[in-house]
């Protein structure tokens, strides 16, 4: 079965870093809001995510998913209901439930953006698991327009070569800008602006402020990562 057969231009994925409702349910309608409407959104749940949103689906809040993907090691797809697609990967797997997903999302030609709900808010306990996808995003995201990762510390979008993102933010909104290798960008609307200049890794893009202008970060050679702390 192929994942990538029901899946519209903006995909949401549930990942199961156990974020509380009312924040599954605010990422939803950010979310929504941002592609123009839920007509233009695919709901993806990740194993243990699955349980999460199919709680918020039965109060209404939410549309059902196109998709559940996992092993099923954490949650029963005995519970799932007709119509969502499932998508079993086998236990003995040398990657992650996430990272599979990613993979199966990323053979649609018609998706364009992907928004991960979760993930990085288990980085306390699982350091090692979030570090591991957010390096897998970064080697899909040439296949999206950007990826981005949602949760309740703030919000890390990745684009690759040839892609922008524009935000609104209030006046003195700190956020950062990063690159995993040398990258070339653009960024207006900021204290510090860069104009088609190298970004190394490191420090470089850390703690600038937003002038309360639109902020336009792009990158032409390379992949970027903008991140903002707190972003609800």
């Amino acid at each position: 079965m192929r994942l990538d057969r029901k899946l519209k231009e903006w995909v949401i994925v549930i990942a199961g870093g156990g974020v509380s409702p009312l924040f599954l349910e605010r990422s939803w309608e950010d979310f929504c809001k941002k592609s123009g409407g839920k007509e233009r959104v695919s709901v993806v749940a990740v194993d243990r995510g699955a349980d999460s949103w199919f709680s918020l689906f039965k109060s209404g809040k939410v549309l059902l998913p196109d998709w559940v993907v996992g092993d099923f090691d954490s949650f029963k797809k005995e519970g799932i209901p007709t119509g969502v697609g499932v998508l079993e990967f086998s236990k003995e797997k040398d990657f992650s439930d996430l990272e599979g997903a990613l993979r199966e999302i990323s053979k649609s030609p018609m998706v364009k953006r992907v928004c991960i709900v979760g993930i990085v808010t288990s980085l306390e306990k699982r350091f090692d698991h979030a570090l591991g996808v957010f390096l897998a995003a970064l080697k899909f995201c040439p296949q999206f327009e950007s990826i981005e990762f949602l949760n309740p510390e703030g919000l890390f979008i990745c684009l690759s070569q040839g892609n922008s993102y524009q935000c609104a933010l209030k006046k003195g909104v700190p956020f950062s800008v990063f690159s995993f290798f040398e990258s070339r960008v653009t960024l207006k609307g900021a204290r510090y602006e860069l104009l088609d200049a190298v970004l190394s890794p490191g420090t470089q893009g850390l703690s600038n402020e937003s002038l309360g202008e639109e902020i336009s970060f792009q990158v032409h050679s390379g992949a970027g990562i903008f991140a903002i702390p707190g972003y609800f």
